[in-house]
């Protein structure tokens, strides 16, 4: 395994990151798990509300606000990662679906990217809604890796709300099309690149060893087909409301 970035900084500061490390062990359906949750809730609703109430201008502003947040959690933990010699390519690029979505965040929220709006809808519903209910987490509060996983999983839920209600995004059934074609091609670079590397990118090769909702699909290579039929299921579910909501529409007409 290759590791990136020597650690030639001060002892005391090498002391203080790696303290930031390790400091206790997660554990799921406590306070350190509800907290995160309830308090990034809160901050989307009072961003919801005052966007609704503002210009368009300002509108991107506070989306491009959210959308940095999960964006700096990612480059800080991969500069974190290069600070104490422990960045590897098999293991830390941004590749995994979050941290895609975390990187696009900003300029699918101050351009408006109406394409990206509709993938997000259906990946951040699909993937990153799973990983606050059943965290892929070791480290509890106040690890570092906590902050970061947080600021990552929790802001992103934000933001297809905004985009729904305060950017009046519809979703529409290209927009289910789309996202499953994205998703199949994204699953498919990161499987050749992970064969090319001996990376795990996108869980193509192996499950992750802490556990998480890809548990209930069995061992590999099952969970993938599985999560074939799952991910289509789910598209529709998700685009049910609108479905009928167009449906009720054409039907009072």
């Amino acid at each position: 395994m290759v590791y990136i970035g020597s650690p030639n900084i001060p002892s005391e500061s090498m002391g203080f990151l790696l303290f930031l490390k390790i400091v206790a062990t997660f554990e799921p359906f406590t306070t350190q798990h509800y907290a995160p949750i309830v308090l990034t809730a809160l901050i989307g609703i009072i961003a919801i509300r005052i966007g609704r109430k503002t210009t368009e201008y300002n509108q991107r502003l506070i989306g491009l606000g959210i959308g940095l947040i999960p964006f700096l959690s990612v480059a800080t933990r991969m500069l974190y990662l290069a600070m104490i010699g422990e960045f590897t390519v098999t293991g830390d690029l941004p590749l995994h679906l979050c941290r895609l979505v975390a990187l696009l965040a900003p300029f699918v929220m101050y351009f408006k990217w109406r394409m990206w709006l509709g993938i997000f809808y259906f990946w951040i519903f699909i993937g990153t809604l799973g990983a606050n209910v059943l965290p892929e987490l070791s480290e509890g509060f106040p690890s570092l890796q906590y902050f970061l996983f947080w600021l990552l999983h929790s802001v992103l839920v934000i933001l297809p709300f905004y985009a729904i209600f305060v950017y009046k995004t519809r979703i529409v059934f290209g927009d289910l099309i789309r996202a499953y074609i994205a998703t199949n091609l994204f699953l498919g670079l990161c499987w050749l690149l992970n064969l090319s590397i001996g990376s795990n990118y996108f869980y193509t090769m192996a499950k992750p060893n802490i556990g998480g909702h890809l548990d209930f699909l069995g061992e590999y290579p099952y969970y993938l087909l599985y999560g074939q039929l799952l991910i289509v299921i789910l598209l529709v579910v998700l685009y049910l409301p609108y479905a009928l909501s167009r449906f009720k529409s054409q039907q009072r007409y």
